[in-house]
């Protein structure tokens, strides 16, 4: 075997290495191994780029262009947005030359009448194109974004066998009166694709980014358009009870709530993703009482202050059955606090990334979004249920009592308690049972240190012991 054959064959391990520490959230070490692969793969490059080896030269520049992908989401995962983009531009440049250069409109061109486009090649191009305006999008600059989605939509349409009309033009068919006929055509209809293969899912992701600019720019018109047609695809391939089905729809509600002329379908979407969270999760997980949640501004926004409450309480119940858990885990336990629950915002998305790089921490705010505590919204639902219940009694004419009914009185005793556990395990149990750790920790280092001199004496006397009886022989 050859040095050429040995080089391939350590920066394929290194990148099956590399690959697999990403899947398991190592990064630091996932990073190490595909730099290496990286390194690797440019020197061999560099090799073959004078030499007639063509067939070689494009192999080695199809899995360099992989590896800079990978290792770009990688840099993503790990907050270096910066290095990412630049791994992200390195991969498209590779792969935009194996399609053929030119525009995008040209290559989709080529790709359709001769049939000469290397296929691959072209939808990594649009995962490039596609994790290029998620840079753009963290840094808010969504008018950088929104080309490079439009992009990488095109070529994944083209790959997926849809019409011409699905791909970049979408704007132009987005009208504000067909927009409730859109939303029920893909909650209701059963559409038959051409063909379903590699591209298409990854197409109602990217459909779904592009939504999500529109919702950040305030077009919530032309964000419903793509969120129909992402639903569509979504529903189809992944079916009907997924739950990335009923994070959409809850997106589609929260877009439609904005419009204010069609609360009645965001209500149809907030009742189908409600479903599905209680179908796919039961009925005390965090999306299930986030549904409600919304169900209830919604009518709070509408003025049914009386099917707000309802939701508002059933919200309640489920964040205090698991705030109350949390905290009775924390106390009894000693042990480190749990994960905090994460209220599902309008425009939070994405929570993992796929091997295609479609899914990202992406929310509203273009960055990660900070956690927000159970106890938290344990408070954001209680106030919103007050508020409610106020209005109510004022639309009924019933006089307002400055202290609030026995009900009030309850859910500001129960507040504080909790209140009071927490800070007990913030500023007793855990100081605790940190300390309590610690002299663990100390007493079994001693012990370990103990146990290793008297190991190596013992050692020592036997050897000594030895050499006695040697003597005496």
């Amino acid at each position: 075997m050859n040095d050429s054959q040995d080089s391939n064959e350590v920066a394929t391990t290194l990148s099956g290495m590399g690959i697999c520490h990403y899947d398991h959230q190592a990064y630091d070490l996932a990073l190490t191994c595909l730099e290496g692969a990286v390194k690797i793969r440019k020197y061999r490059v560099s090799r073959l780029t004078d030499s007639s080896e063509l067939v070689e030269l494009y192999g080695e520049e199809v899995a360099l262009g992989t590896e800079f992908f990978n290792l770009g989401n990688i840099h993503m995962q790990m907050g270096d947005y910066a290095q990412a983009m630049q791994c992200f531009v390195q991969s498209r440049d590779l792969r935009w030359c194996h399609v053929g250069s030119g525009t995008v409109d040209k290559i989709l061109d080529k790709y359709y009448t001769e049939g000469t486009v290397d296929e691959d090649e072209l939808l990594g191009l649009a995962h490039c194109l596609h994790n290029i305006g998620v840079m753009f999008d963290l840094k808010k600059e969504y008018q950088r974004s929104l080309p490079h989605y439009e992009e990488a939509l095109a070529i994944k349409n083209a790959i997926s066998g849809f019409s011409a009309q699905d791909s970049m033009s979408l704007v132009d068919q987005a009208k504000p009166g067909d927009n409730r006929a859109l939303v029920f055509q893909s909650l209701y209809e059963d559409y038959e694709f051409p063909r379903c293969n590699k591209a298409t899912l990854s197409a109602a992701h990217t459909r779904q980014k592009i939504a999500m600019v529109y919702v950040k720019r305030k077009m919530y018109d032309h964000a419903l358009f793509h969120f129909s047609h992402s639903l569509r695809i979504q529903r189809q391939v992944l079916g009907k009870d997924h739950f990335r089905v009923g994070s959409i729809l809850s997106s589609m509600g929260n877009a439609l709530r904005r419009t204010s002329t069609h609360s009645e379908t965001a209500i149809i979407c907030y009742n189908e993703s409600l479903r599905i969270s209680k179908l796919r999760f039961g009925e005390n997980h965090a999306t299930v009482a986030s549904a409600m949640f919304q169900m209830g501004s919604l009518y709070d926004y509408n003025k049914n202050f009386s099917k707000a409450m309802h939701y508002y309480q059933r919200a309640l119940s489920v964040y205090k059955r698991r705030y109350s858990q949390d905290l009775r885990q924390r106390l009894c336990s000693g042990m480190d606090r749990p994960r905090s629950m994460v209220m599902n915002g309008d425009d939070n998305v994405g929570t993992e990334i796929l091997s295609t790089g479609d899914e990202v921490y992406v929310t509203s705010d273009g960055g990660p979004h900070p956690e927000i505590q159970i106890r938290e919204q344990y408070a954001l639902v209680t106030e919103a249920l007050r508020k409610a219940k106020l209005q109510d009694a004022l639309n009924r004419g019933e006089r307002i009592s400055c202290v609030g009914d026995s009900h009030d009185a309850w859910m500001t005793f129960e507040a504080l308690l909790f209140r009071f556990v927490e800070m007990l395990t913030v500023y007793i149990v855990d100081p605790a049972s940190q300390m309590m750790r610690n002299t663990i920790d100390t007493t079994r280092q001693r012990i370990e240190s103990v146990a290793h001199d008297a190991i190596i004496n013992a050692s020592d006397t036997v050897d000594f012991n030895f050499l006695l009886l040697m003597q005496d022989k």
